[in-house]
């Protein structure tokens, strides 16, 4: 029962979130959003929490506010103590998940296009070289942005795997970097599966005029 509690248990955890959050809509999946919170408060006029210090002595009110500063570093480090570091073995397994989420995609593009009809087939070889040229133009223009997007993937990939994020970590910014490398050779990659099937067309072609 236990190994069956630990096999399943992140699809638990998203079902019981998923039960909990349907009359709040603050989760994005399993990862707690403040912005959707504070949505949540606005719309139905709940204020914030606030302290009231219920003291004119600056110096007591000093004391007190260390006090609750240590008491709510405590409750998050708590809270962090159940998450774990970013390990060279994690970078592994998630670029080899997102490799082969790539390579699937890639091949997708291939079925999706009449393979028998060489229009067919270069129409769709130019809309994959166009997608593969807005990319490297938002790399280039908007690479922030795109790492914001890729951040937000690899927010709710920690999640599930309880790893403390670092943004700020040498190991986390290789880790975004590769993704983006990632998701440009996804591109290449479907961009030359369908010049080879044009060349494998051509040459058909060509062997039916020799006969």
């Amino acid at each position: 029962m236990l190994e069956r509690l630990r096999a399943d248990w992140e699809f638990i955890q998203a079902d019981l979130i998923a039960e909990v959050d349907k009359d709040f809509g603050v989760f994005e999946g399993r990862v707690f959003k403040t912005e959707l919170f504070a949505r949540y408060l606005s719309r139905y006029q709940i204020a914030w929490l606030r302290i009231s210090l219920q003291s004119g002595i600056p110096s007591q009110s000093k004391r007190l506010c260390r006090s609750l500063s240590n008491t709510l570093e405590n409750i998050f480090n708590e809270i962090r103590s159940g998450m774990r570091s970013l390990t060279i073995a994690d970078i592994k397994e998630i670029l080899r998940i997102e490799i082969r989420k790539s390579i699937l995609h890639s091949h997708h593009v291939h079925p999706g296009t009449n393979e028998f009809s060489e229009d067919s087939v270069q129409e769709s070889l130019r809309h994959q070289r166009t997608r593969k040229e807005n990319l490297k133009s938002t790399l280039r223009q908007n690479l922030k942005e795109y790492e914001s997007r890729i951040d937000q993937t690899l927010e709710a990939i920690f999640s599930s795997k309880e790893i403390e994020l670092h943004r700020d970590s040498v190991d986390y910014k290789q880790l975004r970097r590769n993704f983006v490398m990632i998701h440009n050779l996804r591109l290449k990659w479907s961009e030359n599966l369908l010049e080879n099937r044009v060349v494998k067309i051509q040459t058909v072609k060509q062997k039916q005029r020799l006969c």
